[in-house]
């Protein structure tokens, strides 16, 4: 018996007739694909939200974001399966190099983490290949990871000679034994894999004692706080993850001179503002508020709060109508009228 394969026929485009409109535009979109309100109009009102910079290294920033990759982490990652699961720390030895940068893109670029978790799987210690590490900052500027991994027992000499035996070829002090110290930070979690998940992110949802280090945050390139093995994330990935990163906005390799360092994005987070024109429908008796973009302040975040008298650290700032062409500087054709500026539902 032949099968016959079912050929998937495309159903035909319509043509647009003479004078009609794009379906690029706006109010086209709108009513071909369902989405028109035809609810209650219950309310307008305008806020002006702070541009973040969404660093991982910004005190402001990095808490929400912590928290964020913290929830993504319990909810939608394989570690939240993990029956056992230990939690190890690298750190290395000074004299090995000739400042903390050097050490730092001696194990981002040797991709130190990875290779010593793929020997660890062949021989047999780990029950997965996947991982998770944070990186943090001693006191005196040089780094060391902290990382989980889903493993029952593992002789600490293994760990031990899997780090060492990477020493650097320009080392500053051949003669010296292993690359740094491995210890085990806690052995055993007994809540499980949230307790080790809320243990390790620790290090991303508050910020650090110490100042971050200077060459840190002079840096135009990507520096991230924390990776992961590919596939860690079970919602889908942009792109792969390596040990050197996860992709944080923080820079990037290519036109690394045209960006600016991480402390210029650092001094620029919620200095420019937006205004945002938020109107309320009552549809189906819920409440849907439908965003539109009016405009970028002329001015800065906190000048703004100083001029409406309102809390200049809060995120959304209430703003008045009448004040809307006062802070915006000029009014932008259509924006407060019909709000064709480009609407969404949030």
């Amino acid at each position: 018996m032949t099968s016959q394969r079912k050929r998937r026929i495309k159903p035909l485009r319509r043509v647009r007739e003479p004078g009609e409109d794009s379906p690029r535009d706006a109010g086209f979109y709108l009513e071909h694909s369902g989405k028109v309100v035809t609810g209650e109009h219950e309310e307008t009102r305008y806020e002006i939200v702070g541009c973040s910079c969404r660093s991982r290294y910004c005190s402001r920033c990095s808490v929400g974001r912590g928290y964020q990759l913290r929830n993504r982490i319990l909810n939608h990652s394989v570690a939240k399966d993990w029956k056992e699961i230990q939690m190890w720390t690298f750190t290395l030895d000074p004299g090995h190099f000739a400042d903390a940068k050097q050490a730092y893109y001696f194990v981002r670029e040797s991709k130190l983490i990875s290779r010593v978790i793929r020997k660890l799987r062949r021989g047999g210690w780990l029950l997965s290949r996947h991982y998770f590490v944070v990186l943090e900052w001693q006191a005196n500027g040089w780094p060391h990871w902290h990382l989980i991994v889903n493993a029952r027992y593992v002789p600490i000499d293994e760990v031990r000679a899997c780090w060492n035996r990477y020493i650097p070829a320009f080392s500053m002090a051949p003669d010296r034994v292993g690359l740094g110290a491995v210890k085990f930070s806690v052995p055993r979690f007994a809540g499980g894999a949230a307790h080790a998940i809320n243990y390790v992110t620790k290090y991303l949802v508050k910020p650090p004692k110490d100042p971050w280090p200077e060459w840190v945050m002079e840096s135009r390139k990507n520096i991230p706080r924390y990776s992961k093995s590919q596939g860690f994330f079970t919602d889908g990935e942009s792109k792969p993850s390596t040990a050197s990163g996860d992709g944080d906005p923080d820079g990037q390799e290519d036109a690394e001179d045209l960006r600016p360092t991480i402390r210029q994005r650092v001094a620029g987070c919620r200095v420019r503002a937006v205004i945002l024109r938020m109107d309320v429908f009552n549809v189906n008796g819920k409440s849907v508020t439908y965003h539109t973009y009016v405009g970028a302040v002329c001015m800065a975040m906190e000048q703004a709060a100083e001029l409406l008298e309102v809390n200049p650290h809060a995120q959304r700032l209430p703003c008045p109508a009448e004040r809307v062409s006062e802070l915006l500087g000029q009014l932008p054709r259509g924006s407060l009228e019909d709000g064709t500026s480009g609407s969404s539902a949030w």
